[in-house]
């Protein structure tokens, strides 16, 4: 059995990641929702007076590709790929720069930021189950 198959993710990281995924599946299912009936959600939201601008169904696909990778990416962090690891960041930051030049900077675009802070501190903790910064041993040319 492998060394890293012994090692567990931890209660946090678990929590953090079930979190995530609850909310990127809602997150996701609300765009496909929102995407389909993309002119009767247009059409409520200027008869509420709502938004001067709806976003547009590009947005709205972005959202759902995004929505996908980090759930994919929350996935394999379970299963305790590294590729997950980078994913998720990558993800996690695409999407805060996206937002920002979308609809530019705010204070609450800074909540985003918490739950990607928290699981990096904890898989910090955790790095060696994903073998992040750890030297291989026994390398032969």
């Amino acid at each position: 059995m492998n060394e890293k198959e012994n090692k567990g993710l931890g209660g946090g990281i678990i929590a953090i990641s079930l979190i995530q995924l609850i909310l990127s599946a809602i997150g996701t299912i609300g765009a496909v929702m929102i995407l389909a009936n993309y002119n009767t959600v247009n059409k409520m939201m200027s008869a509420n007076g709502v938004a001067a601008k709806p976003p547009s169904q590009t947005s709205y696909i972005i959202s759902i590709a995004f929505g996908i990778v980090l759930m994919v990416s929350i996935i394999m962090i379970l299963m305790k790929m590294a590729v997950g690891v980078y994913g998720y960041f990558l993800v996690a930051v695409v999407n805060i720069v996206y937002s920002i030049v979308i609809s530019g900077f705010s204070i609450l675009i800074l909540l985003n930021l918490v739950l990607p802070v928290i699981m990096g501190i904890l898989i910090f903790k955790k790095k060696d189950v994903f073998g992040i910064g750890s030297k291989l041993e026994n390398i032969e040319a």
